[in-house]
């Protein structure tokens, strides 16, 4: 038997070489395809051009003849892509979106046209060239100012807006309607629009007035209003106050069981690892003539004087404890072994409990012999036990070294990668 528990042990250490072994070799390997590649992307043949709107890139280069020698070294400014006639034509729709957000400024309709609008000349961040034509200059200038002093309330002036968005030879035409109306008279959008870049501009020039002091103050009227403020809060939904609540009740429940169940299987760890010294004792002082009930009253006060003098606390001998005061409190010392067998719920200790209840019953002089044989039998488990926690540090002992490996590859891969997209 130990012959085969020493072979086991080093063959599990020779499988944990060998995958140690692995994963350096993989890393090595990876690492050499990594520096092989980023030699072979060193020669460039292509360069990559900047997307449609970004500015142009200067890129240096050094020129090798065949031979490998550096001739010289060149500095080129690569101009952006074109784009096709489709992604033209797909820009120039998000363009004209942003163009009727930008030419209404602060009026909330084309209806309702009562203030300047705005005429610019770029979209899609600069990438579209636009102008822009009104069809009465009386009306709307040339800069977007309006005119509207000479109109009474109910007037209405309509305006055509003739665009011309521009890129490279693509162009697109179009017209927007505007209806330009009296000063003053706003519909409901409008005046809520016009409230609102009052109140935006009244907060923005009081609040960015004084900055070098610690607080902002916020204006406490607009106009002959008082007004107050308040933090804007995140709208929640009200399925929030029922989803959150019970997912928060199941994680709490969930990591209770797993809790307890962690705890159950730390103690039936302990317990087996303890069984052999428990069965070595009592098979010593039945050896040197005690009976079964003085050996357990033996072994359980030699194990409260060492917890009082500052011992640990061993689950199978707080079990023991229990079983001495329920035979000491009136219990018969058959039902107080067959409970400590159910308490510790393990193969083994039900089994002694067992073999405790038969020498009781039928007092058989076998007992110390059965005891030897039980005794050997958790030594052996007891050194299996130790082997397997031998393995599971070993095992943790890997993740360390994997997250290693992986630190050096990253310190390779990164060069090579910021290389591959810079080239």
């Amino acid at each position: 038997m130990n012959k085969k528990i020493r072979g086991n042990a080093i063959t599990n250490k020779i499988n944990n070489k060998y995958i140690i072994a692995a994963i350096l070799i993989i890393g090595i390997v990876l690492v050499k395809t990594l520096v092989i590649k980023d030699s072979q992307k060193s020669s460039v043949s292509h360069i990559k051009r900047p997307e449609p709107g970004e500015a142009s890139k200067n890129i240096s280069l050094d020129v090798y003849d065949a031979a490998g020698n550096k001739q010289t070294t060149i500095n080129t400014y690569v101009e952006p892509r074109k784009m096709s006639e489709e992604e033209t034509q797909q820009c120039f729709d998000e363009a004209y979106d942003e163009l009727l957000r930008i030419v209404l400024k602060n009026n909330a309709s084309a209806d309702y046209i009562t203030q300047d609008i705005c005429m610019t000349d770029k979209l899609a961040e600069g990438l579209i060239s636009v102008s822009m034509y009104p069809s009465d200059y009386s009306v709307i200038d040339y800069d977007g100012t309006v005119h509207n002093e000479m109109l009474s309330e109910g007037d209405v002036k309509e305006v055509s807006l003739t665009y011309v968005m521009q890129y490279e030879e693509y162009e697109r035409h179009g017209v927007i309607e505007l209806n330009v109306r009296a000063a003053g008279e706003y519909d409901d959008e409008s005046q809520k629009v016009i409230a609102q870049n009052t109140i935006q501009k009244a907060v923005d020039n009081t609040v960015n007035k004084n900055i070098d002091e610690k607080e902002a103050a916020l204006p406490s009227n607009i106009g002959q209003k008082d007004i107050y403020y308040r933090y804007t809060k995140e709208k929640i939904s009200w399925l929030s106050y029922v989803i959150v609540p019970a997912a928060v009740a199941v994680l709490i429940l969930y990591r209770r069981k797993m809790k307890k169940k962690r705890e159950q299987e730390l103690r039936i760890k302990e317990l087996k690892y303890d069984y052999s010294e428990l069965i070595a004792k009592l098979t010593l002082l039945l050896g040197a003539g005690m009976t079964i009930r003085k050996a357990w009253e033996k072994m359980v006060e030699d194990y409260m004087k060492k917890k009082q003098a500052g011992g640990g606390v061993k689950i199978v001998y707080e079990e023991m404890y229990i079983t001495d005061c329920n035979i000491k409190s009136g219990i018969s010392e058959y039902e107080a072994y067959e409970e400590f067998g159910y308490r510790c719920n393990t193969r083994e200790y039900l089994k002694l409990a067992s073999l405790l209840q038969t020498n009781l019953k039928r007092g058989t002089n076998r007992l110390r012999e059965l005891l030897c044989q039980e005794s050997y039998d958790a030594f052996e488990q007891r050194k299996n036990i130790a082997r397997q926690k031998g393995e599971e540090a070993t095992t943790r002992l890997l993740i360390p070294m994997i997250m290693l490996l992986m630190v050096v590859m990253v310190i390779v891969m990164v060069p090579a990668v910021m290389n591959f997209y810079l080239t």
